[in-house]
């Protein structure tokens, strides 16, 4: 009786296998990057692995892809007017789209300083100084970092691939923006932009099980297993 009851379980636990749900599949993560200096820039791609189905041996349940962007920019400024103070704020903008396989997305952020007084021109002349009290560091407060732009379930299909594949999602950067704004304007003034960046992360999430078929017949090894050690 009580090698029939170990080898009723072990049944019960296959069956269970097969049924399984969404919420007890696998998961499988991959995401890459692309990184831009202008809207000048041509396209470009992120190629990341498609599902392999491993000869059949693994299904294909859902597909989530999202899409993450970052922004900043080294951003300083620098007062020459003798006579006048200024009021001012940096500010970036940051616009992209992209396509992949059933997923169209876009991305759009701006990102504004507060605004700072640069006091009058503190003798460094037409040197470019960006100490203060004339001037001023925005690098770190224009900058925006893992956004997500937007999230997609398109169908398995356009995803699922036989053996070892790729699937490619394309991103245009369309406007990119790193100015200052004055609130009160000076006459003479300097200003210097360096390493600005827009970065998109495409990341692509598939959740799946094993082929049922194959989901029994390791049942049935375990099964055979337990026989022989009963004998």
């Amino acid at each position: 009786m009580k090698h029939t009851k170990k080898c009723a379980v072990v049944v019960a636990v296959v069956l269970l296998m097969i049924g399984a749900t969404p919420a007890s599949a696998l998961l499988e993560v991959h995401s890459g990057p692309v990184s831009f200096a202008s809207d000048l820039e041509p396209n470009k791609d992120i190629n990341l692995p498609s599902f392999d189905t491993l000869g059949g041996t693994r299904i294909l349940n859902s597909v989530l892809v999202e899409l993450f962007h970052s922004g900043s920019v080294s951003m300083l400024a620098d007062n020459d007017d003798g006579f006048n103070t200024a009021q001012i704020n940096a500010h970036i903008v940051r616009i992209w789209a992209a396509t992949g396989p059933g997923v169209i997305g876009f991305g759009n952020e701006t990102v504004t300083s507060p605004v700072v007084t640069l006091q009058l021109e503190d003798g460094d002349g037409a040197t470019f100084d960006a100490t203060p009290p004339d001037g001023k560091d925005f690098s770190g407060i224009t900058a925006y970092s893992n956004l997500l732009a937007g999230s997609f379930n398109p169908s398995t299909a356009f995803y699922t691939t036989d053996g070892p594949g790729t699937v490619t999602f394309t991103v245009y950067p369309q406007f990119m923006v790193n100015d200052l704004q004055f609130v009160i304007p000076a006459d003479q003034w300097q200003m210097e932009v360096q390493n600005p960046d827009l970065t998109v992360t495409a990341k692509v999430t598939y959740s799946y099980v094993p082929e049922p078929a194959t989901i029994a017949l390791l049942g049935l090894s375990s099964v055979a297993l337990i026989k022989r050690r009963r004998l």
